[in-house]
């Protein structure tokens, strides 16, 4: 019989019968089920049980940002806790889906940074294997430094965190390292309706780098009504891209070296493109 034949009968069978396929990758608390039933086809079954790892914390975990070590090992940072008790949590599993336990011995870090809504949206692993996570606590920026075995680098900051306040609001939405070790650090400022990009570079020590837009502060306002910068990437020539979206637009705004607005694109540094009239939105 056919293998490729019978996979496709079988996928079309449960498709007939309009069950629903639930396929989650967040490795806090969910699972991967067709009504209830492990499908073997769609899953890596060397990973953990079946392709899936789920890994309790605390009331409620989320996953939101992975990123793997050059040995494989498999980084995943996100949130753990309750209502405005959330704490930033950080997970290494080895390459079968195994916690590891070489990280702060049982494969999983809770750092609570402020004690009132700490959110971990995306993490980077520098060159020298150092975790850099970054968020917002208690409505300002923060980032977080682990060592290689999970503790908090005390080289970053003197105790490994660090908030910045910048307006009523600041939140960080994305993180890339450059080069020479420079953290790059990007999200949003200000209130509802009239945020703007935010760009923060910061040396290795945690330092602000006054190289960038003499504080390491770069506030853009895209175009005035809701501008929300969501990723980020560092070109081989130091230039930051930054994206998101602005009054329901696709926005993307590129950077020199020294934070200034790269005039050589778009208009002034900034392109804003709209696809469709119900919205466009950039991650």
């Amino acid at each position: 019989m056919n293998s490729n034949k019978t996979k496709y009968s079988f996928l079309k069978t449960y498709k007939n019968r309009q069950l629903t396929l639930f396929l989650i990758i967040s490795l806090f608390g969910f699972a991967s089920m067709l009504n209830g039933q492990i499908i073997n086809e769609i899953h890596d079954k060397s990973f953990d049980f079946e392709g899936v790892a789920m890994v309790d914390i605390n009331m409620a975990d989320q996953a939101k940002a992975v990123a793997i070590q050059p040995d494989g090992k498999i980084v995943v940072g996100g949130h753990s806790g309750m209502a405005a008790l959330n704490d930033f949590t950080v997970v290494r599993l080895n390459t079968d889906g195994s916690l590891d336990t070489d990280f702060d011995s049982d494969g999983k870090v809770t750092t609570t940074v402020t004690n009132v809504d700490d959110y971990l949206e995306d993490l980077a692993i520098q060159a020298d294997g150092k975790i850099v996570a970054v968020g917002s606590a208690n409505s300002d920026i923060a980032i977080v430094r682990y060592n290689t075995d999970g503790s908090l680098d005390t080289g970053f900051n003197s105790d490994g965190i660090d908030t910045l306040n910048i307006n009523s609001t600041d939140y960080a939405k994305a993180v890339a390292i450059q080069s020479d070790g420079k953290i790059v650090v990007g999200g949003y400022t200000g209130m509802v309706a009239l945020r703007d990009f935010i760009i923060v570079r910061y040396n290795s020590d945690g330092s602000l780098d006054t190289g960038f837009d003499t504080d390491g502060k770069v506030v853009t306002a895209v175009s005035g009504v809701d501008d929300y910068l969501e990723g980020l990437a560092i070109q081989s020539d130091g230039k930051i891209i930054a994206v998101g979206y602005s009054n329901n637009d696709i926005a993307v705004v590129r950077y020199n070296t020294d934070g200034s607005l790269d005039t050589g694109f778009g208009s002034n540094g900034i392109i804003i493109q709209s696809v469709n009239t119900g919205g466009d939105y950039a991650y």
